[in-house]
Order: structure tokens, then sequence, then C-alpha cells
């Protein structure tokens, strides 16, 4: 007779190796991820007429497939799952049905949501499935490992960004301030300007995140796994010492960030586990970590009410993030505002004394109640339940379903493939802009964050009955102080670290479901999950086309404009060149090429056939950008992109007498902007198309049109107003337009509403008005 136990072993094994592939797919994609940065506007982030800078990050189309790959894997784990028939947790499976159901609803109503929603897709995601991951007790082990080192080389990565690049960043910005700033169409003295300049002159460590803040999680966290992962092997291994000295290394890149939030999360975190090896008959376990997440929120909100009667402003702006936050769910109860539009919506919302516009509430529930409404309340749920799941001081486990698959050769040639692949992709991506001393970093990083993990696996396979309980531990503590700085910062949504982020965060739960939900039921939950993120997933694979077509276009805009910033750089060598001649000729020579006729190498030829390149460039990436607009049509960067291509024309041909050439361009520009501003609904579109249509008043003074001109730009820049009515400098170009029109009632009262705005932003005096506007300003509200 045949043995019935066969075939449920078979399809156990079957199903635990699905279980893994999609753990290790998903983890090696995750880290991708985080080690690359993020281009929200491939090739056209600056001038590439001024600055032809390669590709870097990962562009819209490439983050969207990503995301979408992340979360095949994730569904490759949940078909493990039903061949193995595990259980899952049947209200939390229902809570994330619903949160993803309503991210895809937004992703199918409006193109803009697509990004920001593949993102908050995908984390959810990771976040659910990986907190099965300790089911299989090897790929658990993997995980971790992986996650608490990796702090290792984001130290390593900070440390030569804050002594050495930043130097050099800050030296070649100086020496091409004016460029770069035109390039970007700042005034020298502009609001955009000031607020760079303030973050680019103080040395931070960032990574690929852009963000200290966000970095600081990362090494805190992992300072913290290591050091509790050492701590715990100290009487098992001798090499327990050195986990430990790596846990000081990743918490020497905390102190780095000098980041208050970091540290503080920090403390609280081995607190919690502190108290957890003191207390232990009490149990304290990831229910203490929910408990101190809710207290620092607290914590925000007090700092809130007591206002501007103490000096400390992080908490205050965060305390204003969460009310702007707040007043978006309740005008937005039912599906939030939707993903990515945080922004505009705050602009609108936030309390009078709050000076910034953030992208986000810089807190992972109040960033979810905002965009999802009932769907980010869901999602909260599946983040407090996984939190709450977290049980370090198990040392064994009572499930059956945990195994141990792997032996510890196929586990270190895992990991060890992960860091690699991830390591190389990355340095893939930035080959157009690393020099061999960045490069040189790089690999030492990887090698020594893949040294630790080594050394992690060959101690934990070592000790085995240790191993169980040890990883346990270490993830919690790590876990506790990625969660706790979450309350306060972007790290759990930010398009590079939210992914990795909830990895951490899954890892750490390690109790399977509720025990009042009856067993059958739970075992449906895996294929219910996995259907919606199957359908929800297609519907954002269906944008991929779309996005691919729009970015092809941007590359197709560009590709003249890198000729003409090349040969633009070697005639601003010429000056100081030793060799003028070489250079010429050499300048010459690539003009004849793009020409396909003979360029002769003096100063007047190469000026001429630059200026001839430039136009016939200009008039192939405007068309190519009307283009993408097309099929972009809600994303105003592009709308602005090719009408500044279009004043270039206008610009040129009214300089060549080509006045109803020029004045056809006119149209054209503002029909566009026209277009991309009632499409877009930004502030910042009505307030380009205003600038433009001044722009032409100024360009025509003597034209009989120029009063409708002034009056069409009073009314763009009042959409823009009411899109952002705390901005003092709309408040200011309004006055200025009203003045200009000799409305002498209507300045005054916009002077007056600038003067109020002005007061309003006395917490960072940089959103305000310079001296020279606010006397204006005082003496329109006088007249």
């Amino acid at each position: 007779m045949t043995d019935p136990a066969e075939p449920i072993s078979q399809r156990n094994r079957l199903g635990s190796i699905l279980l893994m592939i999609g753990f290790v797919s998903m983890t090696l994609m995750v880290f991708i991820r985080a080690m690359i940065e993020h281009d929200a506007f491939p090739y056209w982030d600056s001038d590439p007429f001024l600055f032809s800078l390669p590709i870097t990050g990962l562009t819209p189309n490439l983050t969207l497939i990503l995301n979408i790959s992340v979360v095949g894997s994730c569904c490759l784990s949940l078909i493990g799952m039903m061949f193995r028939r595990d259980e899952l947790p049947v209200i939390t499976s229902l809570m994330v049905v619903l949160g993803i159901i309503v991210i895809g609803f937004h992703n199918y109503q409006q193109l803009d949501t697509s990004l920001d929603g593949s993102n908050l897709f995908a984390i959810m995601s990771v976040l659910f499935v990986t907190s099965f991951a300790h089911k299989v007790e090897s790929i658990h082990k993997i995980m971790i490992s992986l996650v608490v080192s990796f702090g290792i080389m984001l130290t390593i990565q900070g440390g030569y960004e804050m002594f050495v690049e930043h130097p050099l960043t800050v030296q070649n910005y100086e020496l091409n301030r004016d460029s770069f700033l035109a390039s970007r169409g700042w005034a020298s003295d502009s609001f955009q300007t000031r607020s760079y300049e303030r973050r680019l002159f103080q040395p931070e460590p960032i990574a690929w995140f852009g963000l200290t803040n966000v970095f600081a999680s990362f090494v805190g966290a992992g300072a913290a796994g290591l050091l509790v992962l050492g701590w715990r092997l100290k009487s098992s291994s001798k090499l327990w010492s050195v986990i430990f000295l790596a846990g000081l290394i990743s918490f020497a890149g905390l102190l780095l960030t000098q980041a208050k939030g970091g540290i503080g999360a920090f403390v609280l975190g081995m607190s919690i586990f502190v108290f957890a090896q003191l207390l232990k008959k009490f149990k304290i376990d990831g229910r203490a970590t929910v408990v101190v997440s809710f207290l620092i929120i607290a914590l925000v909100l007090l700092r809130g009410i007591i206002g501007e009667r103490v000096g400390e402003l992080s908490l205050l702006f965060r305390s204003q993030y969460i009310v702007g936050s707040f007043r978006m769910f309740i005008e937005h109860p039912l599906i939030g505002v939707g993903p990515g539009a945080f922004q505009e919506n705050y602009a609108i919302l936030k309390p009078a004394l709050s000076p910034e516009d953030v992208a986000s509430a810089h807190s992972v529930p109040f960033d979810l109640l905002a965009q999802l409404g009932i769907g980010g309340l869901a999602c909260i749920w599946v983040l407090i339940n996984t939190v709450w799941r977290a049980r370090p001081q198990q040392s064994t486990c009572n499930e059956s379903s945990t195994q141990q698959l792997l032996p510890s050769r196929i586990q270190t040639q895992i990991t060890l493939g992960v860091i690699a692949l991830a390591s190389v992709i990355s340095i893939r991506f930035a080959a157009g802009v690393i020099d061999s001393n960045s490069l040189i970093i790089q690999v030492f990083a990887t090698l020594a964050w893949a040294g630790v993990v080594y050394l992690i696996l060959n101690c934990l396979n070592t000790i085995t009955e240790l191993s169980r309980s040890t990883v346990r531990v270490c993830i919690f503590t790590a876990a506790s102080v990625i969660v706790i700085h979450s309350m306060i910062e972007v790290t759990g949504t930010w398009y590079v670290s939210g992914m990795l982020w909830a990895l951490i965060v899954g890892l750490s739960s390690t109790q399977s479901i509720e025990k009042s939900i009856s067993t059958t039921l739970g075992r449906y939950m895996s294929i219910l999950v996995c259907l919606t993120l199957f359908v929800v997933g297609t519907l954002f694979a269906l944008r991929v086309s779309t996005l691919s077509a729009w970015e092809k276009e941007l590359e197709l805009a560009s590709n003249a404009a890198g000729d003409i910033a090349f040969i633009r750089s070697k005639l601003d060598e010429l000056e100081f060149s030793n060799r003028p001649n070489v250079l010429l000729e050499e300048i010459s020579t690539e003009l004849s090429f793009i020409l396909d006729a003979s360029v002769e190498p003096t100063i007047d030829s190469v000026i001429n056939a630059l200026n001839s390149v430039e136009f016939n460039a200009r008039i192939k990436a405007a068309e190519h950008l009307i283009h993408a607009t097309t099929l972009y049509s809600t994303h105003s960067p592009t709308y602005i992109a090719a009408s500044e291509q279009l004043l270039w024309l206008s610009a040129r041909q009214a300089a060549d007498g080509n006045t109803e050439e020029s004045e056809k361009l006119w149209i054209q520009i503002i029909s566009i902007l026209e277009t991309g501003a009632q499409m877009s609904e930004l502030s910042s579109a009505y307030r380009w198309l205003g600038s433009v249509l001044v722009g032409r008043a100024e360009t025509y003074i003597d034209d009989p049109r120029r009063e409708s001109w002034l009056v069409e730009a009073q009314s763009a820049y009042e959409k823009a107003f009411e899109r952002s009515p705390h901005s003092v400098q709309l408040a200011v170009r309004l006055m200025d337009l009203a003045d200009e029109r000799n409305n002498l009632e209507q300045s005054r009262t916009w002077a007056l509403i600038a003067q109020k705005l002005h007061k309003e932003s006395r917490l960072d005096p940089l959103r305000g008005l310079n001296e020279s506007d606010l006397l204006r300003v005082r003496a329109k509200s006088l007249d």
C-alpha cells in the first residue's frame, strides 16, 4: 500500500521550496531598491543643454517594474504557503486585502498615483508576507543576518560621503554656482537657493536614501541588532567580540548623522531589550514596541500643544504634519487623498505656523491614514499586528511548520549571492558618475558587509541550540528601533527605504495566527491575499507601457542636448587652457560630425555652428517633450520642460527678426502650459504659467494685448495661491502684479496678506521675505 502521508510530505517540501525562492528573490530586490537612488524625472532633472548627466538611479518605469516584481515574489511565497497549508491570520489578511484594494483603486483612477502607489503596494506586501519567514528557519536566519549587517556598509559609505565627497561637492558647487542655479531657474537669493544651500553646506551621511534621518534608521537598527547578537553569543563563541565591534561601527554611523530622533529611537529600542532580559517573567515583546510607539506619537502631539513656548522645533514641525494628515483624513475618509498627493494637500490644509510644504507626514501611520483613508486604517492594523506578534523570548518553536531545510554551505552561498548581485547592480547604475575612489570604497564596504554576514551565519550554525532564540532577540531589537523611529520619520514610506523597513519589521514577527480564528478559514487566507496581489499587480503592470513610452520621449528629447553641453564645457575650457588651438580643433571636429559639414577651427565659425546645432536640437527636444505630455498628461515638469525649449526658440526667432514665428511659438507655449496646469491642478504649474505670462508682458511692453496677458497672469497666480494659501512669495507676486496694473486697492490687500504670512513663517526665517521685499510690502500696506 502507498503511505498516505507521502503526498503530504512531498507537497510540504515543494511548498517550502517555493516559499524559500520567493523570500530570497524578494530580499534580493529589496536590497537592490535600497542601494540605488531614485530618479523622478530622467534626463531632465536639470537642463541637459547645460549639464548632461547620466542616469544614476531607478527611473519611474524601472521603479514600477521592480515594485511589481517584489510583489510577484511575495505571491510566490504565498503559493508556497498554500502547498504547505500554512495558516494566516484571518483579520490581518482581510485588512491587507482592503488596504491593497484602495491602493489599486487609486492607480486605476490616475496615472499620477502609480509610482507612489506601487511603492506602498510593495511595502505592504513585503511587511505582510515577511512576517511568516520564521516558518523556514534557515531562510529566516539568512534574511536577518543580511538586514542587521547592512548598517556596516552604510556606515563606511556614509563616512566617505561626509569626509571626502562632501567637501568636493561644495567646492564644485561654488565654482559652478551660477550655471547650476540657471539650469534650475533659481534666482541667486531665492528661497529655493537658500534652502538648497542650507542643506548642501551641512555634511551628512545619506548613502542612497537622500535623507540623513532615513540613514540613521538603518544604522541605528543595525547597531542594535549586532550589539544584542554579540552579547547573546559571548558565552558560546570566541568571535562574539567581532560581531559586537561591528555593532559599535554601525553605532558610529548613527552618531555621524547627529540625528536626535535616530539616537533616541536606538536608546528606546535597546531599553525594551534590556527590560525584556531583566524582567523575563513579564515576557516583554512586540507589544511593548507598540506601546512605546504610541507614546512617541503622544509626545509629538503634546509638543504641538505646547507650541512656541519652547525653542525645540523638530517635534513641533512633526506635530504640524500630523494635524495636516488628520485634516486630510477628515476631508477624504474613504480612500484618502491618494498616494503621492500628500504635499499638494498639505500645502492647503497645514496649520498656519507650519513653514514647510512636506511630501510626507514623517510618520508611517499618519502617512497611510492621509493617503489611503480607511485603506490606511487597514494598513495600520497590519503594521500593529505584525509588531505585536514579535515574541523574542521564545527559544523553541511549537509550530510544526518551522523547518530547517538548507545546510550551512547553501545558506552562505545564498547570502553572499544576494550581497554580490545587489552590489554589482547598484555599481552598474552609478557607473556614469562613480570615480575609482568611490568604487574602491563601495567594494570595501560590500566586503565588510559580506564578512560580517558570513561570521554571523557561521556562529549561528555552529551553536544550533541558541540559533533560533538568538536571531529572534536580535531582529526584535533592531525592529523595535526602526519602528519607533518611523513614528517620527519617513523611513517606512520613502521610495528607496520603505521596502527594507518593511522587511526588517516583518522579520521580527514570530507568532503566526490569531488563536481565536478557525484553522480552516486561516488556510484560505493565502489564496485570497495572493489573488488580491495578482489582480492589483496586473493593474499596475498595465501602466508600464505608458511610463516606458514617456521615458523614451524624454530620452529622445535629451539626446542632442548632451552634445551641446559637452561642446559648451569645451568652450569654457578655452579661456584657461594651455593648448587652445588643440581644443578648438576638437570642438570644430565634433561640430563637423554633427552637422555633416566642415566647420573651421575659429571662434566665429564654432560659435555660428554651435548656434545652428543648438537651434535644431531645441526643436527636436520640444517636439519629443510635447509628445511626452500626451503620454503622461498630468506630469507638470514635462510641460514646463517643453515650454522652456519653446521659450528659447521664441527668443531666438525674435532676435533674428522673425516676429511672426516668435508669436506662433508664444501662442503654443501658453496653450501647452494652460493644458498642463488644468491637467495637473498643481500650484507649481499655475505659478509657472503666471511667470511666463508676466515674462511675455515684460518682453512686449508696447503690445496692445499686454493688459490681457497681465490679467491672465493674475488669474494663474490666484489659482496657484488657492492651492498654496500659505505662500508669502505668491502673495508678493500678486501684490506686484496688481501694482503693475494700477489696481492700488488690490495691491494693498495682497500686501496685507503677504505681511500676515511673513509673520506666520517665523519658525523658519528662510521661508519668509528678505529685507528688501519686506520693506516694499510694509510700504504698500500703508498706502
